[in-house]
């Protein structure tokens, strides 16, 4: 983690990383982004509700912007997966 967020100390900052950490595991392991999904799916400590608000605080945060706490993750997972064979974007249909 310290090679991806060279730019980002402080004991907040760090926090910070920590519940995206845990925000990119209730993911992965419910394969779901609603807050409900995110909250259920992040590692115990509290009850299901407190970890939904701390997603949602977490989100709606000022401190949490897309170039200090998103790109970092998005680049070398791109790499990585290009280095498969083509990254193709399929059209969202709603």
């Amino acid at each position: 983690m310290d090679r991806v967020y060279t730019n980002l100390s402080g004991k907040a900052n760090q926090h910070r990383i920590l519940i995206l950490t845990k925000l990119v595991y209730a993911l992965i392991k419910n394969g779901q982004c609603s807050l409900s999904g995110l909250g259920a799916g992040m590692p115990a400590g509290s009850d299901v509700e407190s970890r939904v608000k701390q997603a949602k605080r977490w989100l709606d945060s000022k401190y949490s912007d897309y170039e200090s706490f998103f790109l970092p993750h998005i680049r070398p997972l791109l790499a990585g997966l290009s280095k498969r064979g083509p990254l193709v974007r399929m059209p969202s249909y709603q």
